[in-house]
């Protein structure tokens, strides 16, 4: 089991040596499994640039998956998925049925229950308390810890704190949320036939939930190789700790918080580096790469 780094600026190559790497690979061992990883919206064209590389111009055991289709995919074996999935115009409809049956208790909501956008910004929040996995403890804690005799404030939290109780209390055996579904996700994928000694591609991400750091955990420790590709200038060591404000903070972030998972799955580390693009190759040519190279960089006067 290894974790594969691919490091490397715009244009210089990871997405096109990952894709050829892994074609290579589906020809010479047939019988594998690979799976290439990516944003929702980026599975269509991640499929067609497969198939457009691909000599046979089709491809027959390369999948392209987002982390939701990956997820309905594996969990389609088990029997996690009993109750539906909740997406999110029925939470917002579950969100405003709390807060309008419980309308006497909250202490600050008030109110703003029917202000437009306000079952929107409840939903929104509650959302992220799911996908960085915040329970009702943490909440709690949070309450305790930081109100400090600020009034107003713990008004706000334990009017938040109520509504995310009573949330998961009505979830509980009626939905499940389509956040929590990675959760399941990474729980189950210890025994997936699917994920099982699998080489796995994660392309096109700036950075993970604390819930996607959890299953690619697992994925280190059920797959014969990961493979992710990261944005980062060739003169930028990946390593290193970095400022809020760098430009590659995110993917130094990323990298710090991926580099301490492997050591727990026993994998290793490869780095590889793709060569840059020449000015006719790069579309937009020559402007294109300047910017690229120079974008908040700072200068001594000269470009």
């Amino acid at each position: 089991m290894a974790l594969h780094w691919i490091f490397g600026s715009s244009g210089s190559g990871k997405t096109h040596y990952l894709y050829n790497h892994i074609i290579r690979l589906s020809k010479e061992e047939p019988s594998g499994k690979y799976l290439i990883i990516v944003p929702e919206q980026f599975t269509m064209q991640t499929q067609k640039d497969i198939v457009m590389l691909s000599e046979a111009k089709g491809i027959m055991n390369i999948d392209v998956l987002s982390f939701m289709r990956l997820a309905y995919r594996v969990l389609s074996e088990t029997p996690a998925l009993r109750k539906p999935v909740l997406l999110d115009e029925g939470k917002g409809m579950v969100i405003r049925k709390l807060l309008l049956s419980h309308e006497k208790e909250w202490q600050s909501f008030g109110n703003n229950i029917n202000r437009a956008g306000f079952v929107e910004e409840m939903k929104s929040i509650i959302t992220e308390f799911l996908q960085y996995g915040i329970d009702i403890d943490e909440l709690e804690r949070l309450k305790k810890k930081e109100t400090g005799g600020k009034k107003l404030l713990e008004t706000k939290l334990s009017d938040l704190l109520l509504l995310y109780k009573y949330y998961r209390s009505y979830m509980e055996e009626r939905y499940i949320s389509a956040e929590e579904i990675l959760k399941l996700l990474a729980d189950y994928a210890d025994g997936s036939e699917l994920l099982k000694d699998s080489i796995i591609v994660l392309n096109g991400f700036t950075g993970f939930t604390p819930i996607q750091y959890m299953l690619l955990s697992k994925l280190l420790m059920t797959a014969k190789d990961v493979y992710i590709s990261v944005t980062i200038d060739r003169d930028a060591d990946p390593f290193m700790p970095a400022k809020p404000y760098d430009l590659f903070y995110m993917s130094k972030t990323f990298i710090k918080n991926a580099w301490i998972l492997p050591k727990n799955a026993g994998s290793e580390y490869v780095s590889l580096y793709g060569q840059e693009k020449t000015t006719e190759e790069y579309p937009g040519g020559l402007w294109i790469i300047l910017i690229c190279r120079s974008f908040l960089q700072i200068f001594s006067g000269r470009m």
